[in-house]
C-alpha cells in the first residue's frame, strides 16, 4: 500500500516526458531546409527564435519535412516554421517586410496583415505523443 502511494506520489511531481512530432506539407520546392521553433508562451513568439523553448532544422524530401521534439512536459505549446530556401539561418522578408520565403504555424494559424497570435497557432500537451501537420504557406 506504502509502496503503490509513493510511486503515485512520485510519478505526479518528475516531469513527464512527451513528443510531438511536426509534420511539414506542401513546401514549394526541395532547397534549402526548414527551421522550426517550438514556443511555450507568447514571448518572442514568433518572431524570437532565441526565446523558443525548442528550435531544430528539418531537412526537406518531395517537398516534405518531419521532425521530433522529445523530452517536453505537459502543457501548451505552438510552433513557427520557416522554409529557408537560401540556408541564411532567418526569415527574408522584402523592403516592405513581405515574407520572401514560405512559413507556417501550428494549427495553420493565420493572422490578419501580420502573423497570429500565440493563442490562435497553440495547442495543448497532454498525451505522451502528439503528431501536427503544418502546411506551408507562400506570398510570392
Amino acid at each position: 500500500m506504502i509502496f503503490s502511494f509513493l510511486l503515485i506520489f512520485w510519478a505526479s511531481i518528475l516531469p513527464s516526458s512527451h513528443t510531438v512530432t511536426v509534420e511539414i506539407v506542401n513546401i514549394k520546392n526541395d532547397k534549402g531546409q526548414v527551421l522550426v521553433s517550438l514556443f511555450e508562451s507568447e514571448e518572442g513568439f514568433p518572431n524570437n527564435p532565441d526565446n523558443a523553448v525548442a528550435k531544430q532544422v528539418a531537412t526537406i524530401s518531395n517537398n516534405k519535412a518531419r521532425l521530433t521534439f522529445t523530452g517536453l512536459a505537459k502543457g501548451d505549446y505552438a510552433i513557427v516554421v520557416a522554409h529557408d530556401e537560401n540556408k541564411n539561418y532567418k526569415m527574408d522578408y522584402n523592403f516592405i517586410k513581405i515574407p520572401k520565403e514560405g512559413y507556417g504555424f501550428s494549427n495553420d494559424a493565420r493572422g490578419r496583415m501580420s502573423a497570429p497570435s500565440f493563442q490562435a497557432a497553440s495547442f495543448n500537451l497532454s498525451q505522451a505523443s502528439k503528431t501536427i501537420t503544418i502546411t506551408m504557406s507562400y506570398v510570392f
